[in-house]
């Protein structure tokens, strides 16, 4: 933002690409229209990827979002990314120049069996601090019946398509996967949307997305749907394909609520970018939400040589590890392979892209009236979203009415000390009366009357203190 030529804009309408002038450093390219169309470029600021700006006098506006800032403030950032460039590009050179290029260690030690090497560790093999979950990541914790197809081979774009879709549908919107594709397709498992399954958020058959769990193993048509629209070939996809397939699914599958979804994702693998991607990755966590995360991995080949490793997987937390001495910052993920794999930590430098996607639907939750064995289940209260039919356990249940407990329920002494408190789900409690303060009326100078809630009443005797009652105010004399 010094007012100097940094970047090259080269777009055709239907796909543009952005490039660093001076060593023609492919920056960002994308599928679909510039930010800076029907935008004088004479005018226009580039502060790195989905950060793109225009003049308005001492003032730049952000083209997404509109907000204004001063662009003295803004040109330090911009002068970051530039030197962040300019590093990569450097140090790019120098490894091209050595003919067996082994990765930083701190990357990746191949072979190396701890959180710095080349093998996939669990979430809690290490001593570890800092774990930050996100609400519901329970949600990828699978057993042995997955809750999504096998990756394959080259399909794991598909796979983490399918993870980050069928949370968004379990938890954000109820809507999202239909059962039926337009096609006519069963895409989830029969029964999910049953009043017993709706009562059991977290069951596998709720949560999953394969259209049938049986002794004959899985039949994956959703998972097989995205990659059609992901990558039909089966070569590999690249995050913008990854991005651009759910648009594309969004688009075909469920039209009426493809507008309520806000996709984000880097437009290229650049390693000068690789800290801002974990910083997404951990916002869209802190928000509670999971998100893509492409990474990088190598594996030592017989030669003594490294082969990069693409992948993708659905983080979901993250954590510090402690290890020979290192603090090391790292992603907590489902890997997208079998059960094993649903629960690991992997090193966040390994980190080379990201998608995150947010919804802008709003739940209107009603209780779920649940039948009489679910109502046995002690502090777990079920509400439904009366719009997309999510359901979600709220862990605990919320007091809707009081009942005095009638004479032929226990003795005297149980009615005396308790009564029947209902939920809105139909769930019913026995708990102790609870007398507040605002319902003692005083009955003269000896006694007065205390009323629960549920309509039971006690007279006793005044507690004074001093010269009034601790509980009904009433003045008077203090007893001797």
């Amino acid at each position: 933002m010094d007012d100097k030529e940094d970047y090259i804009l080269v777009s055709n309408g239907d796909c543009y690409a952005i490039f660093e002038r001076e060593g023609m450093e492919l920056i960002e390219y994308c599928n679909g229209k510039s930010p800076y169309t029907d935008i004088s470029l004479d005018n226009s600021y580039y502060a790195g990827p989905s950060n793109y700006y225009e003049s308005e006098g001492q003032f730049v506006k952000n083209i997404n979002t509109g907000e204004k800032n001063d662009k003295s403030a803004l040109s330090h950032n911009a002068r970051k990314v530039k030197e962040k460039i300019k590093g990569h590009r450097q140090e790019r050179r120098k490894k091209s120049k050595t003919e067996n290029v082994v990765p930083n260690s701190e990357l990746l030690v191949a072979g190396d069996p701890g959180p710095t090497g080349s093998d996939i560790i669990d979430a809690d093999d290490y001593s570890f601090y800092n774990r930050h979950y996100m609400t519901n990541y329970e949600f990828f914790l699978e057993d042995e019946q997955l809750i999504r197809g096998h990756n394959t081979g080259m399909t794991c774009g598909s796979v983490a398509a399918q993870l980050l879709l069928g949370y968004n549908n379990w938890a954000n919107d109820g809507r999202l996967i239909p059962e039926i594709s337009p096609t006519g397709v069963r895409l989830l498992p029969l029964g999910q949307n049953s009043d017993e399954m709706r009562a059991k958020p977290y069951d596998a058959i709720r949560r999953s997305t394969t259209s049938e769990i049986n002794d004959n193993g899985q039949i994956d048509s959703f998972y097989e749907l995205l990659i059609q629209y992901i990558d039909p070939a089966e070569n590999g996809a690249t995050t913008v394909d990854v991005a651009n397939g759910i648009e594309l699914y969004l688009e075909k599958c469920v039209p009426s609520i493809k507008d309520d979804f806000v996709i984000s994702h880097s437009m290229l693998e650049v390693g000068a970018f690789d800290d801002y991607y974990v910083e997404q990755l951990k916002d869209s966590i802190n928000n509670g939400n999971p998100a893509i995360a492409g990474i990088i991995m190598f594996n030592e080949k017989d030669n003594k040589e490294y082969e990069k490793i693409g992948h993708f997987v659905v983080v979901y937390g993250y954590q510090m590890v402690v290890y020979e001495g290192q603090e090391i910052e790292g992603f907590i993920a489902n890997f997208g392979w079998d059960a094993n794999y649903s629960h690991v930590w992997f090193n966040s430098d390994w980190v080379d892209s990201y998608i995150t996607i947010e919804t802008t639907h709003e739940h209107i939750d009603q209780p779920l009236k649940m039948d009489e064995e679910s109502q046995t289940e002690e502090g777990v209260h079920i509400s439904e979203c009366t719009i997309c039919h999510r359901t979600a356990a709220d862990w605990r249940h919320t007091t809707f009415a009081y009942e005095e407990l009638q004479k032929d329920i226990g003795d005297d002494y149980v009615r005396s000390k308790h009564h029947i408190e209902s939920c809105s789900c139909g769930y019913e409690m026995l708990r102790p009366h609870f007398f507040d303060y605002e319902n003692y009326q005083s009955l003269g100078d000896e006694f007065h009357i205390k009323t629960c809630n549920c309509g039971y009443q006690v007279i006793e005797e005044h507690s004074w203190r001093m010269y009034s009652c601790f509980f009904c105010s009433q003045s008077g004399a203090r007893a001797e």
